[in-house]
């Protein structure tokens, strides 16, 4: 019960202040940073349910490769935030691996603004380093400038890791809107629509030959299950002013909040930060969806469940599935920021035409003692 107390907690300062909501937009061959009102629930596109009624979306620059090219960062509190901009394959997309380097190109517009961002390949739901026909290193992030009129056209050169002959892998390439973005301080923290991710369908490749395993490749599965009370589950079900019923079970919800927070800033004072992650929610023809969830700290991959970098966790209409996750903050001060993505890897990602969940982006404020 303890868990479900918090998580209504949180939950139901999201729904009163869902203006203030940066739920991630539909998302389907299009860039979208157009503020939603309240986070979109259904089967189709990616739904965020954060615990943090002011989402804050921030970037700095540790492993993002900038660019030749400078290009103007916006205030987020402007009152135009809409951006807009589309994605698309040039040629063909990879079906196969037969034990070379893959490529895929993509061109990519920015609507009539000039931003950055980068692309993120994500395979069976780890995220995949590559290369680009603009650089030769392999890193997870490579930011492209995109200008007022025209398009950016980029070729990303990756192999897959972690797969088996035999196998059937799942490729899903994500947009990052702005990614080196980062508050300068705790003054306003709300950071919509920096770091918003957007991207096409996910496709599947044939597995011809064993690919290479990264470090990386660990994953905790050990979730603890509570099972949902009928008032947790009223307590997601809102109306808005228009009389339009919303049940945010419908899809998949995925929480990380710290027992200290704030409700903006994320707070450790010692050499580790300690989290609670929560899934919970489901289509309901579905019955269950499976993802692989990983938290970063600076766009950087954390080894947060114990040993591993990845945790695997199954949602439904009926439990809440909940662990614990720890951070070493003991290399780390001051102003940073953390969020937390959660990508389908279930058999059934592509005909469902399921998309990563991004949490949107906190500060994450640590004071040494």
């Amino acid at each position: 019960m303890k868990h479900l107390k918090l998580i209504s907690m949180f939950l139901l300062c999201v729904f009163a202040v869902s203006a203030c909501s940066t739920g991630e937009a539909e998302r389907k061959d299009s860039i979208s940073g157009t503020e939603p009102q309240q986070p979109t629930v259904s089967s189709s596109s990616a739904a965020v349910t954060d615990p943090d009624p002011v989402n804050t979306s921030q970037s700095t620059a540790a492993s993002v490769d900038s660019g030749s090219t400078s290009t103007t960062l916006f205030d987020p509190r402007e009152e135009d935030r809409n951006y807009g901009g589309n994605i698309g394959v040039v040629g063909t997309q990879p079906t196969e691996y037969n034990g070379e380097e893959l490529s895929i190109t993509l061109e990519v517009d920015g609507g009539g603004r000039s931003y950055d961002q980068a692309f993120i390949i994500f395979v069976n739901g780890e995220r995949n380093e590559y290369s680009t026909d603009k650089s030769d290193e392999k890193k997870p992030y490579h930011i492209n400038s995109l200008p007022e009129e025209g398009t950016v056209e980029v070729t990303l050169y990756f192999t897959p890791n972690n797969c088996k002959k035999g196998e059937k892998a799942v490729i899903d390439i994500e947009s990052m809107l702005t990614p080196e973005y980062m508050l300068p301080d705790t003054t306003y923290v709300n950071f919509f629509p920096h770091h918003n991710i957007t991207g096409f369908l996910p496709f599947e490749i044939d597995i011809n030959e064993d690919t290479p395993v990264t470090e990386e490749h660990k994953v905790f599965t050990d979730f603890q299950q509570e099972k949902m009370t009928e008032e947790f589950k009223q307590q997601h079900i809102t109306t808005d002013a228009l009389g339009q019923t919303s049940n945010y079970l419908e899809a998949p919800n995925f929480v990380m909040y710290s027992q200290s927070e704030d409700e903006s800033i994320v707070k450790a004072t010692g050499d580790e930060l300690v989290l609670n992650v929560s899934a919970f929610g489901c289509n309901e023809e579905v019955k269950e969806s499976q993802y692989m969830i990983g938290i970063y700290v600076d766009h950087e991959l954390q080894k947060a469940f114990g040993d591993n970098y990845y945790a695997l966790c199954t949602t439904d209409r009926e439990y809440i599935k909940s662990c614990t996750a720890v951070i070493d903050t003991s290399e780390l001060s001051g102003l940073h920021h953390i969020y937390m993505i959660a990508v389908p890897c279930g058999s059934d990602t592509v005909e469902r035409k399921s998309l990563p969940i991004k949490s949107a982006s906190k500060i994450l404020s640590i004071k040494k003692s």
